[in-house]
């Protein structure tokens, strides 16, 4: 929070006070406002401080953008970004996304609701193949 010293008053006397529409007082407050979000990765281990690996993962999509100007519709929009982001979690988790998805594809139909999260990425196990013997 802000605080200005009161003129009259003793030193440790303070009163809060807005940030300026200085650019400085404008991040101040943006940052303010934007608390939760910016100090939830230390309750999250999973989560990092920055985007940056999010952006890059995006800059493909940003280059393909002059090749496809649309998906058509707003569901096939995101459908579109469903597939992105389970690919570029693929490549963050060191999988193979061709992989990943040709076995999910296979096992969604039979996999029991209540253990779908198991077919994520972060914790997708890729089947053992048995040679016959």
């Amino acid at each position: 929070m802000w605080y200005v010293k009161s003129s009259g008053a003793s030193r440790s006397s303070r009163h809060p006070r807005r940030p300026t529409k200085e650019p400085i007082g404008e991040a101040v407050g943006h940052a303010r406002a934007q608390w939760a979000a910016l100090t939830q990765y230390c309750e999250d281990g999973d989560l990092t401080i920055d985007n940056n690996a999010c952006e890059r993962a995006l800059r493909k999509v940003v280059t393909g953008r002059e090749t496809w100007l649309f998906c058509g519709t707003d569901a096939g929009g995101e459908r579109a970004a469903i597939l992105y982001s389970l690919v570029a979690t693929c490549k963050a988790h060191g999988l193979d996304p061709w992989a990943y998805l040709h076995d999910v594809l296979e096992r969604i139909p039979s996999h029991p609701n209540r253990r779908r999260a198991e077919l994520l990425p972060q914790q997708w196990k890729a089947p053992q193949i048995t040679k016959p013997a």
